[in-house]
């Protein structure tokens, strides 16, 4: 089962995420994003039993801290159409803890996380084709993607096939 290691911000910032979700859906018919609006800083097949505790470990030890969007991104390959997020030195300190407490953990681990390519980002859609993930750029590109927001916990996010997106958080 997919499974990853997650940032989650503030509800004002996720509900704006939400909207932005929405419009994609109900403007270009493409499927809503399942998962709650987060930053994800590893994906892997599957975690271990002993990470939620190794999770609980890292956010009673980190401060909360803000992160700033800027803009949209494509992932061309995957066809995903995302808001960039900036790297920070506490983002950064924080995605090298996490892959250190999880990695005995973990099964499979996911390329695109490690930390020569990470790209911090929140999804607004995924899975589109060429032409729908331009329309989205097209319908979104105009406005202003700069936010700054606090960074509410650390979590683990999972979508076993079939099931909904199973969330635990863990409050910084």
């Amino acid at each position: 089962m997919p499974a990853g290691v997650a940032l989650f911000p503030e509800p004002e910032f996720a509900e704006r995420v939400e909207r932005l979700r929405d419009e994609l859906a109900v403007t270009l018919g493409v499927e809503r994003e399942p998962t709650p609006p987060h930053v994800s800083l590893r994906v892997a097949t599957g975690y271990d039993t002993a990470v939620p505790e190794a999770l609980v470990d890292v956010s009673v030890s980190t401060d909360p801290f803000s992160l700033t969007t800027s803009g949209l991104g494509v992932f061309t390959a995957t066809g995903v159409v995302y808001l960039p997020v900036a790297r920070s030195c506490p983002l950064v300190e924080l995605h090298e803890r996490v892959a250190s407490v999880v990695a005995p953990h973990v099964t499979a681990p996911n390329d695109y996380y490690t930390d020569e390519r990470w790209i911090p980002h929140v999804t607004l859609a995924q899975g589109l084709d060429g032409e729908t993930a331009a329309a989205a750029v097209e319908l979104l590109g105009d406005r202003d993607h700069a936010h700054t927001f606090e960074v509410e916990a650390l979590g683990l996010l999972d979508h076993p096939a079939g099931d909904p997106v199973t969330v635990e958080r863990f409050p910084l």
